[in-house]
């Protein structure tokens, strides 16, 4: 096991007002400038207008080699530059005189500490300005059950042992110091102000409450306890008034207030440029505030870089002398988090807005387009990309009200650039000439060929592509699964066991009710649902529809008896889950693999159907049938045979009044980088990316134990553990090699799947007969596509 896996399982065992948002650039001594520029009008005419000069724009800085998570980064009296991080031989110290372009030889916290060897690092660093550290270890009394000890390292290097066990009396999740030196602690009990020296506790903040979020500016403290900010004066230690316009600024988005992980946040504050000011960061931007002001002024707006991304946290923040801002992250797109630090300066000479705007359509809310925009916008400063959102969730808007919206504004041609097809039917935007021919950017774009053929046409023509893709997994116990070759022979297999299944093994974790079990089988079914004309397929869906109920009625007294045990009904456990809303986290059809694997090795569920999307899932197959107690695992093949899942599909509006800068953005999403923004959206398509061993390896090595999970085990109630494995290249290249195979992509159509969902539901429970929910399922899907 690697060290710092091994580290994080012992932590997860010791963790039991009007606001004016403007652009600010006065405040560094930079002044705007105006210059003319052309911008379209409604009728998409070029108009001449002022614009407004400068911004701040991003760049990446190196790490010191080793570098996987940074832990804690200060920019010291002095401007050095120091940076705490994890690496596989623990936890290290490295300085950097010049502001993150070079890094000195790093030096063990460890040494630093004289701590001892059977110490585990516990996750706490401060770094003061002045040199000074403090951290602290764990001694494991055995898997639950731990002793801290705290440590406190001078500017000059003299390390001591802190008794602060008393005075913190828990776990530290977060830690700083004071511009006085003092050090504060948040431990669950509030927060703590505690003089290093003798450590006995100045000051405490909070007291009895959990405080997800603090940082100290000047000589105030302000921390987030659930969702109310609250400000303190650490002279006195009292309350603060509060300040009612940054808080409202900061409230006005409820995720700036969740604590992302130990060490980790949304929200960040840090002295201001002036006496009573502060900055803080969010993933909207980086924004300045006067203490007892009545504006919240935007520095930089987190649209025009990686600030927006939802895959990054912030871990710490500083400013230099000459105003630029060190943003240190932990980038979880990756397989395996990683640390980087972006440098914020400004730039007086870029327009403070970019010339060319790209309208990027989803029909929800989409992570992966998110940071995709991210890392584009960092590369092409030049080119804003503004995503819209057909069903924000926020309002009533339904999929057929998104549509037609969408529709009416392409024909008027005030549409998006770009759409993001998936659960869009694109059949008809193709056959009524709305999308762009794609063949031409993506013919050096080195895509898989099984993948790239499906959507040519007779003509070599592309008009849509998938940026990702999905290989359809099944997994379980393995005379299950060598007997499974289709829906019908699943049916079998499962009834043929029925006497076998009990409230605590049942042969899916959807099991529980119809609508939930229909929509488990229906990812690589649905394909076959659908006719070339778009109308449904009646005898294909009422296959399904009888299969599925056998499925259903060879463990249907079970699955009751273990929703009594639960005290809940079918019905309020799929409210519970949003399972009917295909849309959200839990409703989405196409769920990833390795979410179901522990239920297999603990012998709740028989089998397990999904998609495997990323390396992560694959170590989590592979390390089940590992583990497992004759486990095995194969392709899934239901009506459709050699199906693989499209994510991501892009397709480019054939009216589109930026198609130069369109094309530019689909290219990069199949573009090397672009295809390695994110690990966990999919697998990549580019097969020179695909191809390669390291993407898939992240920063694990073979064998590597990358993530320890825990259930028990419902028969004999024993506690039963499950260890991701990094598996290594010959599994791997298994995996590829199936992937290659695939040349069928799975159309999904929601409006079509809910239909038959619906339906069938009230079918298998027995309320219309089989020909019934057919007929309303056609009848449904005949309206639709009427309108």
């Amino acid at each position: 096991m690697s060290w710092y896996h091994k580290h994080k399982r012992n932590i997860a065992a010791a963790m039991g007002v009007c606001v004016a948002v403007g652009s600010i650039a006065g405040f560094t001594g930079c002044g705007k400038e105006a210059v003319s520029s052309s911008k379209s009008d409604e009728n998409g005419k070029k108009s001449s207008e002022e614009k407004a000069m400068g911004r701040y724009l991003e760049e990446e800085l190196a790490v010191p080699e080793g570098c996987s998570q940074i832990i804690a980064m200060e920019l010291m009296e002095n401007e050095t530059m120091r940076l705490v991080y994890f690496t596989e031989d623990g936890v290290q110290v490295s300085d950097s005189k010049d502001r993150g372009k070079t890094w000195e030889a790093p030096k063990s916290m460890r040494e630093l500490a004289k701590a001892d060897d059977s110490l585990e690092f516990g996750s706490s660093v401060a770094l003061a300005k002045d040199g000074g550290i403090f951290t602290t270890f764990l001694e494991m009394q055995d898997e639950e059950n731990y002793v801290l000890h705290y440590f406190y390292i001078s500017p000059t290097g003299e390390a001591k042992e802190l008794d602060l066990n008393e005075a913190v009396g828990g776990y530290v999740f977060s830690c700083s110091f004071s511009d006085k030196g003092n050090l504060l602690l948040s431990s669950g009990d509030g927060v703590k102000e505690i003089n290093p020296q003798d450590g006995s506790i100045v000051h405490t903040y909070d007291a009895g409450s959990m405080v997800t979020i603090f940082d100290t500016v000047g000589s105030r403290l302000i921390s987030v306890v659930d969702t109310e900010i609250h400000y303190y004066d650490m002279e006195t230690g009292k309350p603060l008034e509060e300040e009612e316009v940054l808080t409202k600024e900061i409230s006005s988005n409820p995720d700036n207030l969740q604590m992302t992980g130990v060490g980790i946040n949304n929200l960040l504050f840090i002295d201001g440029d002036e006496k009573d000011s502060l900055f803080y960061v969010s993933h909207d931007g980086i924004y300045r505030y006067a203490f007892g002001g009545s504006v919240v002024e935007q520095v930089a707006d987190g649209k025009l870089n990686s600030l927006s991304s939802p895959d990054i946290a912030f871990t710490a923040m500083v400013r230099d002398k000459d105003g630029a801002f060190y943003l240190a992250v932990s980038d979880v797109s990756q397989s395996d988090p990683v640390g980087r630090i972006c440098k914020y300066v400004y730039s007086k000479d870029t327009p403070a807005v970019p010339d060319t705007e790209l309208t990027v359509y989803s029909l929800t809310d989409d992570d992966f387009l998110r940071q995709a925009a991210a890392a584009f916008q960092k590369k092409y400063p030049d080119i804003y990309l503004n995503l819209e959102t057909g069903m924000t969730g926020e309002d009533a808007v339904t999929e057929t009200d998104a549509l037609k919206a969408l529709n009416t504004e392409i024909m008027a041609g005030k549409g998006p650039d770009i759409l993001l097809m998936d659960g869009i039917a694109a059949d008809t935007y193709i056959e009524k000439g709305m999308l762009e021919d794609l063949s031409g950017i993506l013919k050096d774009a080195d895509i898989l060929e099984n993948i790239i053929e499906p959507y040519k046409d007779g003509e070599g023509k592309i008009y849509q592509m998938p940026v990702k893709f999905g290989i359809p997994y099944i997994q379980g116990k393995k005379e299950y699964v060598d007997a499974i070759s289709d829906l019908t022979s699943m049916a079998d297999t499962i009834e043929s066991h029925k006497e076998e299944y009990t409230k605590d093994m049942l042969p899916f974790v959807s099991s529980y009710s119809p609508y939930m079990l229909l929509k488990g089988l229906s990812a690589v079914n649905m394909s076959a649902w659908v006719n070339e004309d778009g109308t449904l397929n009646q005898a294909a869906v009422q296959e399904f529809l009888e299969q599925t109920n056998r499925i259903y009625q060879s463990a249907k007294a079970p699955a009751e008896e273990q929703l009594a045990a639960f005290g809940v009904t079918a019905e309020e456990m799929e409210e519970a889950n949003e399972v009917r809303n295909l849309y959200s986290e839990y409703g989405a059809v196409f769920s990833q693999f390795g979410v179901g694997g522990l239920s297999l090795i603990s012998e709740s569920n028989i089998l397990g159907t999904g998609g495997i999307y990323s390396p992560s899932d694959l170590r989590s197959i592979y390390s089940v049938e590992q583990q497992g107690d004759g486990i095995s695992g194969k392709l899934w093949n239901g009506q459709t045979k050699d199906a693989f899942i499209p994510q991501k599909i892009v397709g480019i509006s054939a009216k589109s009044s930026e198609k130069e800068a369109a094309e530019q953005f689909v290219g990069y999403l199949f573009s090397d980088e672009g295809q390695r923004v994110s690990t966990t959206s999919g697998l990549p398509v580019r097969k020179s990316v695909y191809e390669d061993v390291s993407y898939w390896m992240g920063n694990a090595k073979e064998g590597d134990v990358t993530s320890v999970t825990s259930s028990y085990n419902n028969q004999t109630g024993e506690s039963v553990d499950l260890s991701i494995i990094q598996p290594g290249e010959s599994v791997i290249k298994e995996m590829q090699e199936l992937g290659k195979t695939l040349t069928a992509p799975v159309k999904e159509n929601r409006m079509i799947l809910s239909a038959v969902l619906d339906a069938g539901a009230s079918y298998i429970k027995g309320e219309i007969s089989v020909e019934e929910a057919v007929e309303k399922a056609a009848s449904q899907v005949n309206l639709y596509l009427s309108e």
